[in-house]
């Protein structure tokens, strides 16, 4: 089974990379610590990947973004917009939570001018063939989808933090 490599993490937010993607599980709000984390990860993604990479954010909490997460998030997509390839964002929220969580990404996203290479999923079913199609090309994209989305499903180097 495919492993997510981990990478530095708090409580509220988990990272880990397989291959090319950096992989963001929000179990709670983002703090001051997490986004310097979010940078710190992202980039040691893209120094092991230089000619880019994805980015998949797994939103797994029902708590409204922090004051000031679109204006960050916004200026982190500036500075490394150009190196990140594609994202995909999965909203395991439901209702209102949701709602909000949907509105503020596609706040972000239209505001960095990301819109394209970014989509918000209602599931990683649904965001690894996008991501895939965008990230990978033709030739063993299938195969390298299907191992994002067992790392993803079962994030077995993660379990320990669960």
């Amino acid at each position: 089974m495919p492993v997510l490599e981990p990478l530095p993490s708090d409580a509220n937010v988990i990272f880990g990379r397989w291959a090319n993607v950096l992989v963001v599980r929000a179990l709670s709000t983002e703090t001051d610590h997490t986004f310097l984390l979010y940078e710190s990860n992202l980039r040691t993604v893209l120094r092991r990947h230089p000619q880019g990479a994805g980015l998949v954010l797994l939103v797994d909490h029902e708590e409204s973004p922090p004051d000031g997460y679109a204006d960050r998030m916004q200026g982190l997509l500036a500075r490394y917009g150009g190196q990140i390839i594609t994202g995909s964002a999965v909203i395991n929220a439901r209702g209102f939570a949701a709602a909000v969580q949907r509105a503020v990404g596609t706040a972000v996203l239209s505001v960095s001018r990301m819109q394209g290479k970014f989509a918000i999923h209602q599931s990683v079913d649904e965001a690894v063939p996008w991501l895939a199609k965008r990230l990978w090309p033709e030739v063993g994209r299938a195969e390298r989808s299907r191992e994002l989305r067992e790392a993803l499903i079962g994030r077995p180097a993660l379990a320990g933090r669960l």
